[in-house]
């Protein structure tokens, strides 16, 4: 009979721990993760509605806003929300394609919380109708239609045929 081979489990164990503290590890870093994402979202709140902002411009003081909201904030004011010494006007707001992108990276991202994105996801919803509802009123039908317009589709449906 040949020698009984001993078995040792010490390898199996130290591998089995070696990966619950590797598991552990990318559990640890993917919620910091997701920690500092929620953290970059706060920074690209509009100050004035205090909710993620969908189409973000930047104003003479510096500070980016949401469009509506500023716009809104100047049909009855002449300076800024933040900065009272510093005069705006609608005219002079640029369009902030940095901040909106980061922004829309962080939704495609999926580390921020649900309900923000969904909050975000229905303004975009509603700014992109608005848009379309406009581009189809100056006769823009086919770049309504790519905001999916039904109006200006049905318009593009009827072309094609």
């Amino acid at each position: 009979m040949p020698p009984k081979r001993k078995v040792s489990i010490a390898p199996m164990i130290i591998s089995q721990v070696e990966a619950a503290s590797s598991s552990s590890r990318e559990g640890d870093q993917l919620n910091r993760f997701r920690t500092m994402a929620s953290a970059i979202a706060k920074q690209f709140t509009c100050s004035i509605s205090q909710e993620l902002m969908v189409d973000p411009v930047m104003a003479e003081d510096g500070n980016t806003y949401e469009r509506v909201d500023i716009e809104q904030w100047l049909q009855t004011h002449t300076t800024s929300p933040l900065d009272p010494s510093c005069t705006l006007a609608i005219e002079r707001l640029l369009p902030n394609r940095a901040v909106r992108d980061a922004i829309e990276t962080l939704i495609e991202s999926g580390d921020i919380d649900e309900d923000t994105c969904d909050a975000w996801r229905d303004k975009k919803r509603a700014l992109d109708l608005k848009r379309a509802q406009e581009l189809f009123d100056a006769g823009r039908v086919l770049e309504a239609a790519k905001l999916v317009f039904p109006k200006a589709q049905g318009v593009m449906a009827i072309r094609c045929l």
